[in-house]
């Protein structure tokens, strides 16, 4: 199975808004994010690890949209956040990853970004409106990637070359 393959926006479907998982155990914080990104993208939202990767598992492929974005607390995800992190990058490398900084200093965060275990992060307190910002830049960077992906894979199955 190619990395893409369980997006379903063609021109014979209707378009679906992009997928946003929230892995957060705090339902306070889960449902200002649902209430702050629901005008925009289909918000799924987790209490634990468990519950993010089923909801992962469940969304990909099959002819669903995949989730574009998890947003995931670090003290949710603590106990194996590095496994966690790793499953993730490994199983759905369309997903794009931001951990919240609750309990990770932020040079811990930096070293898994390089480890490309996360793509973004935010530590807590922040504005909302800055984790918007976050998420919308994430999504539209995922689409570009996947759109190149696409187009190249188009060309070089239709005996073309790819031209950038």
């Amino acid at each position: 199975m190619n990395w893409h393959q369980g997006m379903t926006r063609g021109a014979d479907k209707m378009p679906t808004k992009n997928k946003i998982l929230i892995i957060e155990e705090s339902q306070e914080i889960s449902s200002l994010f649902e209430k702050f990104l629901e005008d925009k993208y289909d918000v799924l939202r987790a209490g634990n690890e468990k519950e993010g990767l089923e909801a992962l598992k469940k969304n990909h492929g099959a002819g669903e949209e995949d989730i574009s974005v998890v947003i995931c607390d670090d003290s949710t995800i603590n106990y194996n956040a590095n496994s966690f992190l790793e499953t993730v990058g490994s199983e759905y490398i369309s997903t794009i990853k931001i951990l919240m900084l609750n309990l990770t200093p932020q040079s811990d965060a930096e070293q898994l970004r390089k480890k490309g275990l996360v793509d973004h992060y935010i530590a807590k307190p922040f504005q909302i409106a800055e984790a918007r910002k976050m998420v919308d830049a994430a999504v539209n960077a995922r689409e570009k990637a996947l759109n190149a992906v696409l187009q190249i894979e188009l060309a070089l199955s239709s005996g073309g070359k790819y031209k950038n």
